[in-house]
């Protein structure tokens, strides 16, 4: 891969990750477009890291908030630790299947028919509940142990790459 390819593919995930599109499914195509080799699951996985970096940098206030709850627990930063211990929880699952399922996304789920249907039919269940379902708006401070298990759980499906995470769990 050269340093252009990787500044394009750094450019595609940064400008997706925070849409309900799939930046992981856009890593895949856009090689595929320009007739590029194929790069590591690796380097997909470092920028993602990146972008993770980013977003604990621009949240920093409210990690902080969130962890002193924790050191420090009272009755004025319980929502906060309960929100801390609610992303834990949802993290867990897709932490879990992520790493014991990371063959099967590197050999089988990295492939342009997978990402194209996985694009068509979750874009299709983004629309459909958007346009037809109750519109319950749900703080976060609202977000309990059950919420947290499906959110996690939505955020396995988001492994398949096309399948994006911001939408899947708005879904």
């Amino acid at each position: 891969m050269t340093m252009f390819q990787a500044f394009i593919l750094g450019l595609v995930q940064g400008i997706s990750e925070f849409l309900p599109i799939s930046s992981s499914g856009f890593l895949v195509l856009v090689p595929h477009w320009f007739g590029w080799e194929e790069q590591a699951l690796s380097f997909d996985a470092f920028i993602h890291l990146a972008t993770l970096l980013a977003v604990l940098v621009a949240l920093r206030g409210d990690i902080k908030n969130m962890w002193m709850s924790c050191v420090r627990p009272t009755t004025e930063n319980a929502s906060w630790r309960r929100l801390g211990q609610w992303i834990v929880l949802a993290t867990i699952p897709v932490l879990l299947v992520g790493y014991l399922a990371q063959d099967v996304i590197e050999t089988s789920l990295r492939s342009v028919q997978v990402v194209a249907w996985s694009f068509i039919i979750w874009g299709a269940v983004l629309y459909a509940v958007d346009r037809w379902a109750r519109q319950d708006v749900t703080s976060v401070t609202d977000i309990a142990g059950r919420k947290s298990v499906w959110i996690g759980l939505a955020q396995v499906i988001a492994l398949i790459p096309g399948t994006s995470r911001s939408g899947i769990t708005i879904t």
